[in-house]
């Protein structure tokens, strides 16, 4: 399935894979908003067959039914319209757990699933996967880990879970695991490795096997048309030990044969591709593929499907499984056999009912593919030997059966070629060093086929999935009755199983339709007739299951069988012949016996995977509802829903007051539901009106809630306002008084005083003021003082200086002996701590090889103990004396290791004494740079005093004169680069717009080539249609091949001028670039050169 390659670069994180795995917030919230109404939202079948619409129910009076759908009532049967689940259910991830089980409900959330992007679905013990037909990232290493160690409930549906969960029982119960997977199954992605390992070689078989055992079909691109039963096997430890593979019911008469939207097998059409160069020369095979009629009566290639990097994969795969090269092209060559049979042509022999070969050239292709002579070849299809009695006598044969027996022989060819490839990828994957002891199983075989013709295949087929479908409606209610038992409820066991015994019973009895079809291919002058009156005589009004033919969708049917997906008419046409063939000896063992494919699965613990097709276009986010309702008919999906509605399907958790509180509320019938230990169980559609009863107390205490929330806004309210009535009359009050007082002079001068309260006295701020500048002066003058001071003597000066340089001699002289006897300390220390740190991790080491030496004696003892235990359980004192020889070495294991602990401390210590010793180093090392830092600046500060004393200013301006000069010269020179830089960008420009235009006569000359294309195709199909006519039509299809060669030769020499021009343009571009970059290095070696010019100056 699309989807395991990261769709981001190879250094990126991952996509999230949680929008395409979980039911998102906004989507639930969405879902609920959805209007319900629980009495009369229902579905019905009222568009067409199988295609359900939601609507409101208005009436039902038990046989029609009235529904509004948008604004339009419809009319339908009562038992077409089902009941809506509740929004609560919508997208729900395990469809058993819907309160309303139907045909509607299922569809719908698969659909809304579906468009949501989450491909999987559970349906009780199955696992329903929809192709999505694009890309998502939903196999990534992340999505790997989600799923790791974590149970079926706790993750969203996905394949991971269900294999996951198989491996872990695996390894806790000690018991093989199945997984039993139906359907139209997706193409997977394939991918190279270039690291072999067992894994990869494991992944490597799917490659071949897909191309010699798919193929394109009406539904599927990638469809396995054979049966397989891969077991991955495991050792005692969960490790990967080995693989191998049973393969079943290949579809033989695809090879000579496929209908118009179909094609045969894909490595026939990978065999014309380029990815293996000689490989058409080593075959003999031309360029084109309707020269070889067996595989080009149908499509011939297909849009989903590159069949040339198939071919790539297929190869490669080959060298990876271990195939010589010899042994790969001498498949291809049997593979390109294959196709050269079905070009043998024959013709009457004169008057005789004989027939010879019409011409020998494919015969001897065919001989040299096969090594084998030619003319033996013929004689064997002409005249063959058959035993009669005692001797050998040549019988000869007519064009018909040369060409039937070339067919057969082509099959059979065919089958054993494929049978050949399964085999050698079993002995390649087999690893002899590993035990075996448990394994996966996992079945892949076609799902339930109705088609509107049905032959001896499809009976087979269909047979093989009655039997599946019992086994998993047995297994299914074991496991839900065990339940039911271990609960404490009511209930009587019932074997669920029994219910398609009467369809498998009529296939195996001794009269069955296998045992008549045997008995009737060994009567040599029995015929379809026969055979179809004695079905009917043993069958036909005394099994229900076998019923007359209906000719809707074949008017030639023979009879029909009523199955549990429906009743399917066969036509059994040509069945004695293909029983009689001992070619098809396999497929008749297969279908008299399909009970070896389906009865091991008892043995071990079985999972179910189902695979649907969502439409025909194969176009993502649309379902053809009419199509998934056919295949969950035929995977068996509503099958299980039928045997669930008659168990108890829903159970909840329980709590005893409260559901005890509940039920007698509602008042519900006893036999709709059971109380168990801890859980309670319901039949389908009591869940929906528990739903109804909590719906409606949760709008009573809404209500309540909403009465309670008004009253306590109402009463915030009155009391806001109460509040703004208070402050009303205060505010009035103190108004009234201003207007009395306003006038009253004492009134007046308490408003003009009150500002000054607080005032700042001018006067003193000034004297404060005052007396700050008087200070301020004195200190002036007292700076001055002491600036004449400090400048007073140049003698003093000097000496100071003298003192501080000696000074500075003197500590630089103290911090390099110092830095050396500190170098020579950490050295002596270092060398030290190093050589005891190696021996320590020497005696470390030591001590690990023994621990490891004594883990592999302690693996080795357990994987001898598990072999006796599987092998050999009655041998008890064996395992006593070998758990006594476990714990002693558990016991030594542990005091090694608690050697190996106290090693470990004794260099956690050493390493803490080079850390303390590396902390003494840094701190005096710091010490030793502060001093320096400090006499360095003090240095620093007479250097500069000392420069800014000289008098060196008129020879810097005469420098600085001179270098203005030449950077003038420079800047002149500069510029002329400058404008060589623009001239060389106009040519560049100037050729570009001429490779533009070269560019537009190669576009021009390819229109010009898929207009011949077109042509030389019209003329083909015209070829096509005059292929069967007479003499003058077959000189005037020569003139037209003539014609179609000349314009082939005309194209091919257009291309070839194209591609020459092409390819001259490119070469001139390429030198004018490589011109102009020498040119701009040039320049900007002369630039860089200016540049150190410069800075040197």
């Amino acid at each position: 399935m699309p989807g395991n390659i990261k769709l981001g670069a190879s250094n990126e994180p991952d996509p999230d894979p949680a929008p395409f795995l979980y039911v998102s917030f906004d989507m639930k919230r969405n879902d609920q908003l959805k209007p319900y109404d629980a009495k009369k939202s229902v579905c019905g079948a009222l568009v067409r067959k199988e295609v359900f619409v939601e609507g409101l129910l208005q009436s039902d009076d038990g046989k029609k039914a009235v529904v509004l759908v948008g604004h339009e009532k419809k009319v339908c049967k009562s038992d077409q319209v089902a009941q809506v689940n509740p929004p609560k259910f919508e997208k729900c991830e395990d469809m058993s757990n819907l309160t309303y089980l139907n045909e509607a409900s299922v569809l719908w959330n698969l659909k809304s699933r579906y468009i949501a992007k989450m491909i999987y679905t559970y349906s009780g013990l199955f696992c329903v996967a929809v192709n999505p037909y694009q890309r998502y990232p939903i196999y990534t290493p992340t999505t790997v880990k989600l799923y790791l160690g974590k149970r079926r409930t706790e993750v969203p549906p996905h394949l991971f879970a269900v294999s996951d969960t198989a491996y872990r029982n695996m390894l806790s119960n000690g018991s093989n695991q199945s997984l039993l997977i139906t359907g139209e199954s997706a193409r997977e992605d394939k991918k190279s490795k270039v690291k072999v390992s067992l894994e990869d070689q494991i992944v490597q078989t799917n490659p071949i096997l897909e191309a010699f055992g798919n193929a394109k079909t009406a539904r599927n691109d990638n469809s396995s048309r054979f049966g397989k039963f891969i077991r991955i096997h495991f050792n005692i430890q969960g490790k990967l030990a080995g693989c191998d593979i049973e393969t079943y019911l290949l579809e033989k008469s695809r090879i000579t044969f496929q209908q118009e939207v179909e094609r045969s097998y894909h490595i026939f059409y990978q065999m014309f591709q380029k990815a293996v160069p000689d490989l058409k020369d080593a075959c003999h095979l031309s360029n084109d593929i309707y020269d070889y009629h067996y595989v080009s009566q149908g499509k011939t290639s297909v849009p989903s499907i590159d069949d040339n990097e198939d071919l790539e994969f297929t190869h490669d795969a080959f060298n990876i499984l271990h195939f010589s090269n010899e042994e790969t092209y001498n498949i291809y060559k049997i593979t390109a056999a294959v196709m050269h049979m079905g070009e043998m042509k024959f013709k009457q022999k004169g008057r005789e009912e004989q027939c010879e070969p019409d011409a020998m050239d494919k015969a001897e292709k065919v001989g040299d593919l096969l090594g084998v002579d030619p003319e033996t070849l013929i004689k064997s299809f002409c005249k063959p030997k058959i035993k009669v009695g005692t001797e050998w006598v040549t019988k000869g044969q007519n064009i018909e059966q040369s060409t039937s027996s070339v067919a057969g022989v082509a099959r059979g060819l065919y089958d054993r070629i494929f049978r050949f490839l399964v085999e050698k990828c079993n002995l390649t994957l087999v690893d002899k060093s590993m035990k075996k002891v448990f394994f996966i199983g996992v079945l892949d075989i076609a799902g339930f086929e109705i088609f509107n013709y049905n032959g001896f295949e499809q009976l087979c087929i269909n047979f093989c999935n009655e039997k599946l479908q019992q086994f998993f409606n047995h297994h299914m209610f074991v496991l839900e009755q065990e339940e039911y038992l271990k609960e404490g409820i009511d209930w009587e066991m019932v074997d669920f199983g029994m219910d398609l015994q009467s369809c498998i019973t009529m296939f195996e009895k001794p009269m069955g339709i296998l045992a008549i079809l045997e008995e009737e291919s060994l009567f040599p002058k029995a015929t379809d007739k026969t055979f179809e009156d004695k079905l009917k005589t043993n069958h036909l009004g005394k099994s229900s299951n076998f019923t007359k033919a209906s000719t809707k969708t074949d008017k030639s049917a023979h009879f029909a069988i009523v199955h549990y997906a429906g009743t399917v008419s066969y036509n059994l046409t040509g069945w004695l012949e293909k029983n009689k063939d001992p070619l098809n000896e396999t497929v008749i063992i297969r279908g008299k016996d399909p009970s070896h494919m389906t009865m091991p699965k008892g043995k071990k613990e079985p999972h179910f995977i189902r695979c649907i097709v969502p439409n025909g276009n194969k176009a993502p986010g649309e379902i053809d509802s009419a199509l998934v309702l056919h295949q969950l008919t035929c995977n068996g999906v509503l099958e299980g829903i039928r045997i669930c509605m008659r168990g108890f399907p829903i159970e909840c958790l329980l709590d005893p007051q409260k559901i005890t509180e509940l039920i007698c509320t509602s008042k519900i019938d006893k036999e709709k539901f059971r109380v168990g230990h801890t859980k309670i169980f319901f039949r389908a559609g009591v869940l929906g009106y528990l739903e109804e009863v909590r719906d409606d107390i949760v709008l009573k205490l809404v209500r309540f809630l909403q009465g309670q929330i008004f009253g306590l806004l109402a009463r915030r309210e009155y009391s806001r306002k109460k509040k703004q009535r208070e402050y009303l009359k205060v505010i009035q009050r103190n108004f009234r008084k201003y207007m009395r007082l306003r006038n009253w002079g004492w009134f007046s001068i308490i408003q003009k005083t009150r500002p000054l309260i607080g005032m700042v006295n001018i006067e003193e701020e000034i004297k404060v003021l005052e007396d700050q500048a008087q200070m301020a002066v004195e200190e002036v003058e007292n700076e001055k003082k002491r600036v004449k001071l400090e400048q007073g003597d140049l003698s003093t000066y000097q000496e100071r200086n003298a003192k501080a340089s000696a000074q500075k001699a003197d500590l630089e002289a103290q911090l390099i002996d110092s830095q050396d006897k500190l170098a020579n300390d950490e050295e002596k220390k270092k060398h030290q701590i190093s050589s005891q740190k190696k021996s320590l991790e020497k005696d470390v080491n030591n001590l690990r090889r023994e621990v490891s030496e004594l883990e592999e004696q302690i693996i080795r003892a357990e994987n001898e103990k598990a072999s006796r235990d599987h092998t050999l359980r009655s041998l008890n004192d064996d395992i006593t004396n070998q758990d006594e020889i476990i714990s002693k070495l558990n016991k030594e294991k542990k005091y090694i290791q608690e050697n190996n602990n106290k090693i470990g401390d004794d260099l956690q210590v050493a390493d803490d004494k080079v850390s303390h010793l590396n902390m003494v180093k840094k701190k005096n090392k710091r010490k030793f740079e502060t001093e320096l830092k400090v006499s360095q600046e003090h240095v620093a500060d007479l250097e500069r005093s000392k420069k800014e004393s000289e008098s060196s200013l008129i020879r810097r301006e005469k420098d600085i004169l001179e270098m203005n000069s030449k950077l003038e010269c420079e800047q002149s020179q500069a510029g002329k680069l400058t404008r060589n830089i623009k001239e060389l960008q106009a040519r560049v420009e100037e050729w570009e717009e001429e490779l533009e235009a070269e560019r537009q006569g190669r576009a021009k000359s390819e229109r010009q080539r898929s207009d011949l294309n077109r042509e030389l195709e019209e003329l083909t199909e015209r070829l096509e249609e005059a292929s069967g006519a007479t003499a003058a039509q077959i000189e005037l299809n020569k003139k037209r091949e003539a014609e179609v060669l000349r314009l082939r030769k005309d194209l091919e020499e257009a291309s070839i001028q194209q591609e020459a021009i092409i390819l001259s343009l490119k070469k001139k571009h390429h030198d004018a670039i490589s011109e102009m970059t020498e040119q701009i290095d040039q320049l900007n070696k002369l630039k860089s050169k200016a540049e150190n010019e410069k800075n040197d100056n």
